[in-house]
């Protein structure tokens, strides 16, 4: 069970610490560099994923690690409630420690002496204790799942609106005889033509912005709808004569 268990655990701190190091070399150093060379080069495909993963799997951990603890026979009171804030307050590396004192059956005796104070022998602010405690875990909880609900629903308006946005651009391009494909490269404020072309398609560069992330969320989908939509087009001729009379049609009822 403890080998199972140290998989996802362990990959918390090294999901932390993937994410610190790419805030340091792919945005301060090159805000303070003054030059924009070393965010073109940012990946946004396996370190995103890490850093997200480990976000996801702490939200998905911490009440397992939270009853765990609750549950543990072994501690006293005290010492639950002492490993509980642990495990809260460290989170990435609260959950791991617990863990590997779970497996070495020393969760009564890491915590220092220092970490348990004499009034938590007193029953009365044992309780007020407990209460704060929980309320926090709940309230911590609550937070997240906010944020989490918020992240979902502006990722799905954004998706939604940059779709159509690409599929849109893409036709009218279509019907005006251009024929081009978006290819992200690097940050740019405007669109260009990289001077090349991949069979009937120009290649064109998006204007793109990879250090705000909701700019290049709504960048990448707007890019994908729009070469999904051009390609069809360009096999597929007839449908924008139709979608042409179509809009004409719309136009003419107003």
């Amino acid at each position: 069970m403890y080998a199972i268990a140290a998989v996802p655990a362990a990959f918390l701190p090294f999901s932390y610490v993937v994410g610190v190091i790419s805030v340091v070399f792919w945005i301060i150093i090159p805000e303070h560099m003054g030059g924009s060379g070393a965010s073109e080069s940012k990946p946004t495909g396996i370190v995103d994923f890490i850093i997200f993963a480990g976000l996801w799997g702490t939200v998905i951990q911490w009440p397992v690690y939270l009853l765990w603890a609750a549950l543990s026979r072994e501690m006293t009171i005290r010492v639950r409630l002492l490993w509980m804030g642990v495990i809260v307050l460290l989170n990435m590396f609260g959950m791991p420690w617990f863990l590997y004192c779970k497996y070495q059956g020393t969760t009564r005796t890491a915590l220092a002496p220092r970490f348990q104070p004499e009034y938590m022998n007193h029953p009365r602010k044992l309780k007020i204790i407990i209460v704060v405690l929980i309320v926090g875990i709940f309230a911590l909880l609550g937070f997240l799942g906010h944020l989490l609900a918020q992240n979902m629903m502006w990722k799905s308006e954004v998706e939604s609106l940059a779709e159509y946005e690409g599929a849109t651009r893409a036709s009218h391009d279509f019907q005006s005889g251009k024929l081009r494909l978006f290819v992200i490269s690097g940050e740019r404020d405007g669109t260009k033509y990289s001077g090349t072309n991949a069979g009937p398609f120009e290649i064109w560069f998006p204007q793109y912005f990879p250090k705000y992330y909701p700019l290049r969320y709504q960048t990448e989908q707007m890019v994908a709808a729009y070469n999904d939509r051009m390609r069809y087009l360009q096999a597929h001729p007839e449908t924008a004569l139709a979608e042409t009379n179509g809009i004409k049609l719309h136009s003419s009822v107003y």
